[in-house]
């Protein structure tokens, strides 16, 4: 049974999710949660989509405890955290910079508080149409620049996996500076209209209008002040947004090798029509991401060209930081080489990819040779843990299983108290 199938057991009336107090701090902002608890509503689809995302997220131990209260019934159960994002939510459960706002330019802002707000004005007269005017320019003004903060996750509780590639992408520091600039904003623009609101109650129509103009100009001001940072942001939601997804609380096995030894072809081969394909913002090849399920668990395989295809001395920072990122995903590593060196890379250079892999990653690292069906009679002096030709699929599947009992996930089911 997975989560969203018990509360939608509820779901003809509203009830109360109550969830453990390791969780409640990184979710309080995103989930307008209070003390623990959230309102779940039958109309509530979105919310229930965030809550298990901020679960699968947030959660530091494989089990969570959840406990629906509704009137007449309470339900509680444990859930592995891998279960959370099943049923039917999963398509919803994505990585957490896929749904990014969109943030507003300064000068589309502007024009949109400021012609609202004399078309409210317009409705009244006198010191209710500058005091209508006010609250609406800033009231618009302020909303869209916190909705552009609290539309990020918080980036302090990310998965390290999503962190580290986050920070290698854009800068988590630098994003975080323009997150906080555009949150003083905000709050300016609130400090602003309660300024001014005060002034217009105290004075005619005539003056009133002259304050509700001065109240304008610093709105004006303040938003030009952060128009660097939201086209910033701007830039980081469209490098982030459309991520390979990987999602690191599924078993994942990394597919390594040099180019042309049959990485996406393995890949392709074990997961057929199940498999992803996107494009990381530092490379231009492609990053296959297939899926394979083992005893009703989706196992990941991911092959990542530009990345674990070459010496960690020929990587760039950022390139060597979304290294760093995948060694929080992976549960395996499974290396390929190629022994007739048709890859264009010698065996003995090939092999020593193992030693830099075993350096930086702290997972079993399997070695199969691929392309027997090019070694005829050379196959018995292949010094291998595997063997295999995706070409003519031998021993492709004894690879496929060795991989996943390498990764070694033993689901934990759903457990009634």
């Amino acid at each position: 049974m997975t989560l969203a199938a018990d509360l939608h057991a509820t779901h003809g009336t509203p009830c109360e999710v109550q969830i453990p107090m390791e969780i409640r701090t990184g979710a309080q902002r995103d989930l307008a949660a209070h003390h623990g608890v959230w309102q779940y509503a039958p109309y509530g689809d979105r919310w229930l989509s965030q809550f298990c995302r901020q679960l699968t997220e947030s959660a530091r131990s494989a089990r969570v405890t959840v406990r629906a209260i509704a009137p007449g019934q309470t339900l509680t159960r444990q859930y592995h955290r891998g279960l959370l994002h099943t049923g039917s939510v999963r398509h919803l459960m994505s990585h957490p910079f896929e749904s990014l706002p969109a943030p507003p330019l300064g000068e589309e802002l502007l024009d949109q508080a400021f012609s609202r707000a004399a078309r409210t004005g317009r409705a009244k007269s006198g010191l209710d149409a500058q005091t209508s005017m006010l609250q609406t320019g800033a009231n618009i003004i302020s909303d869209n620049l916190e909705n552009v903060v609290t539309g990020w996750p918080d980036l302090d509780t990310l998965h390290p996996f999503y962190r580290d590639l986050g920070d290698a992408i854009v800068g988590l520091d630098d994003l975080r500076q323009h997150l906080n600039e555009v949150g003083w904003a905000s709050r300016k623009a609130t400090e602003i209209r309660g300024e001014y609101h005060s002034r217009l109650r105290q004075t005619d129509a005539d003056t009133a209008r002259k304050h509700r103009k001065q109240a304008f100009a610093r709105l004006a001001d303040i938003v030009g002040e952060v128009e660097d940072d939201l086209a910033a942001l701007m830039d980081a939601r469209e490098a982030l947004r459309d991520l390979p997804d990987i999602r690191p609380d599924r078993p994942t096995v990394v597919v390594a090798g040099y180019p042309n030894v049959g990485k996406s072809s393995f890949v392709n081969s074990i997961s057929r029509a199940s498999n992803e394909e996107a494009s990381y913002p530092f490379t231009t090849t492609q990053v296959h991401v297939g899926h394979v399920e083992h005893h009703h668990v989706k196992h990941q395989f991911v092959d990542t060209p530009g990345l674990l295809d070459r010496p960690p001395a020929e990587r760039n920072g950022v390139e060597e930081q979304a290294v760093s990122a995948l060694t929080h995903a992976a549960d395996a590593v499974l290396l390929v080489l190629d022994p007739t060196g048709t890859c264009g890379y010698p065996l003995a250079v090939q092999e020593q990819l193992r030693t830099d892999i075993e350096a930086q990653f702290d997972t079993p690292v399997l070695v199969v040779y691929n392309m027997l069906d090019r070694l005829d009679d050379d196959r018995a002096s292949l010094d291998a843990e595997y063997t295999m030709s995706v070409a003519t699929g031998e021993g492709v599947d004894t690879v496929r299983s060795a991989a996943i009992e390498a990764v070694g996930y033993e689901p934990e089911l759903p457990v009634d108290e």
